[in-house]
This record gives C-alpha cells, structure tokens and sequence, in this order.
C-alpha cells in the first residue's frame, strides 16, 4: 500500500507467534474446563454419556452454563 512502510518478515513472525499463543491458551482453557466439569458431573452420578452431550463442542460460555 502506499504510504505505509512495508511489513517485515518478523513483524509478520512476531504477529503469528501472538495469535498462535492466544489460541493455545483458549484451547487449554477450554480442555481443562472440560477436564474439571466431567469429573465433577462423574462424581455426581452422571452417565459418560450424558456427560459427552452435555460438554461435546461447547464454547467456554456454554461450559460455564453447564456448572451452574
């Protein structure tokens, strides 16, 4: 574009390596939230198959609307 000093090579690097990071800590996030509620809904009695439908490709959000 005009008027705008080109993108480097590792400003390019350094913005991918910042999205990669924050992606890596949602998807842990949401793995350990997933970890904890099905132990928690393991120990209530609940059925694994019961505990997959409740936590099988839910959002952070829906997770927390689970435990309450």
């Amino acid at each position: 574009m005009k008027g705008q000093p080109k993108t480097t090579d590792a400003q390019y690097k350094a913005s991918c390596q910042t999205q990669y990071d924050q992606l890596k800590g949602q998807v842990m996030d949401r793995t350990r939230r997933q970890a904890t509620f099905n132990k928690q809904l393991q120990a209530q009695g609940l059925p694994l198959r019961r505990i997959r439908e409740l936590l099988y490709a839910r959002s952070v959000a829906e997770l927390r609307e689970v435990r309450e």
